[in-house]
């Protein structure tokens, strides 16, 4: 039997007013009822008052436009009636916590004007969208012309050039009143069958000029890459949750979650970088436009209507937490395979030599809670309070930066960060312990690069023992801190009380210090 249809279209153009966030709500709730094998107008059979605190239960048509995304972020008691219906108990407590996410994300991003009447946006919304659908088939045709106008006009040239130049010992050409042969060669051949093979060769010069302008834009904005790893890093973590959740592993998503990690990644880039909206690719960039594939598990998948397009791919290995980032653009010898019912396929082997990678295998920045044994992770969560979790945190995870996003998890409070400051905080209870914390500052950073220790990003945190300097530490890089030089302790250093620490904050008027 055909699985019913739950006769919900995808969510319109954010033109409407509905941001790419509550489209992703849209998607995930249409995803929920597909998965439960219901119709709109069986799920508003199951409808109840308590579902809605005794206002009116709404009508199929009003619930089919919330499931298209029109208004469907001021209608939470919806949102919550149709989770509880068509979710699993199990899973039921992950999709609304994903849900407020990606609503939380909306009301944070800027608004876009919504028109006073919603029927004639629709009407232009939809005729904007298929205009766009003829640009992108009349782009994909205009291609295959023109490759096949390239390789016609080379036949042609070939047989020009030919017909000019006699085979050597024919005195005159054929066909000419002196000249020799057989009736055949006088009577009209049949057209022959042409079998155009098509064109391996390097593009045109002109047409690598938009990817290097992407590959030039990303270069600038982003010389080491840091600013991408910070995006997947981010994502990755803001689909854990860790603060509510205290998960910290990818393997702890579930699968709906992991669906939305691509579009989350382009929500993320797109603020990142502020990267304009293109008019009918994803983003733009220097006056040039561009698509955005990322794979987080066995390659992009490219689309038909991508051949001809610079395509940005963006790769995440999470097992092996590295990523990568290039630049491309898309020609139909660079697909590999039979497309899928969406008209997509993979690259060819070809086609991945042709990317230009502006970074290549990068380590992902880390979340410490994967580089700790499994016993330290678990002693750590043991610990009843928030407190006392930052501080032990910090004293089995010295020498290895320590993100927000880490605090938040093992703290599970919104005002973790108060658990890592002086007066109470880890800084002060580990003080006695020999322990400083530092951040990236311009004060901590000029100390930790006396001290060879790692560079830190913005965010991060790094917990380190320090001894006093002794005869014993003759070859070792020291540092002077209120009146006395220090350096790294190693393990035969004994516990002491650290040296005050000046305040991390880059400032040239700050002069005070901190525990």
């Amino acid at each position: 039997m055909a699985k019913k249809s739950s006769g919900v279209g995808r969510p319109r153009s954010p033109l409407r007013g509905a941001s790419e966030e509550v489209n992703q709500v849209a998607l995930l709730l249409q995803r929920q009822l597909r998965e439960a094998d219901m119709t709109v107008r069986s799920l508003c059979a199951l409808f109840t008052p308590e579902h809605f605190r005794h206002r009116p239960i709404p009508r199929h048509s009003t619930v089919t436009q919330r499931l298209n995304g029109v208004d469907l972020e001021k209608d939470w008691l919806l949102i919550e009636a149709i989770i509880s219906i068509c979710t699993p108990p199990a899973q039921a407590k992950d999709v609304t916590k994903q849900v407020k996410v990606l609503l939380e994300m909306h009301r944070q991003a800027p608004t876009l004007p919504v028109p006073d009447t919603v029927g004639e946006v629709v009407n232009s919304d939809q005729q904007i969208v298929d205009l766009q659908n003829e640009v992108r088939n009349l782009g994909t045709l205009h291609a295959g012309l023109a490759d096949d106008f390239r390789q016609m006009r080379k036949l042609l040239e070939g047989f020009l050039r030919n017909a000019g130049n006699p085979v050597a010992g024919d005195s005159e050409p054929p066909g000419s009143p002196g000249s020799m042969g057989s009736a055949a060669d006088h009577a009209p051949r049949p057209m022959e069958r042409l079998e155009l093979k098509r064109d391996k060769s390097p593009p045109p010069p002109g047409l690598l000029d938009d990817v290097e302008k992407v590959i030039a834009a990303f270069t600038r904005m982003d010389p080491d890459g840091r600013r991408v790893g910070r995006v997947l890093r981010g994502t990755v973590e803001q689909l854990l949750d860790g603060m509510h959740t205290g998960r910290y592993r990818w393997e702890q998503l579930m699968r709906s979650e992991k669906m939305v990690f691509r579009d989350l990644v382009h929500v993320s880039l797109a603020r990142e970088f502020r990267l304009a909206e293109g008019v009918d690719q994803d983003f733009r960039v220097d006056d040039v436009e561009f698509v955005l594939r990322v794979s987080a598990s066995n390659g992009w998948m490219i689309g038909g209507e991508d051949i001809g397009r610079v395509g940005v791919l963006l790769s995440f290995d999470h097992g092996k937490s590295i990523w990568s980032i290039g630049v491309i653009r898309f020609y139909e010898h660079f697909l590999s395979g039979p497309m899928n019912r969406d008209r997509k396929t993979r690259l060819s082997r070809e086609g991945m030599e042709s990317v230009r990678w502006l970074h290549l295998n990068v380590p992902l920045p880390v979340n410490v809670l994967t580089m700790l044994r499994q016993e330290e992770v678990d002693a750590i969560f043991s610990l009843q309070s928030g407190q006392q979790r930052i501080n032990d945190l910090f004293r089995r995870a010295q020498r290895i930066p320590v993100t927000r996003d880490v605090l938040a998890t093992v703290a599970m409070q919104s005002d973790y960060i108060k658990r890592l400051r002086g007066n109470g905080g880890a800084r002060s209870v580990l003080r006695s312990e020999g322990i400083v914390i530092f951040d990236a500052g311009a004060n901590h950073a000029r100390i930790a690069a006396a001290l060879l220790l790692p560079v830190l990003d913005r965010e991060e945190f790094l917990a380190v023992r320090l001894a006093r300097h002794g005869a014993r530490h003759s070859s070792v890089p020291s540092v002077e801190l209120d009146g006395e030089r220090w350096v790294v302790a190693s393990d035969e250093d004994p516990a002491e009380l650290a040296p005050l620490m000046p305040d991390g904050l880059p400032s040239s008027r700050s002069t005070g210090y901190s525990a």
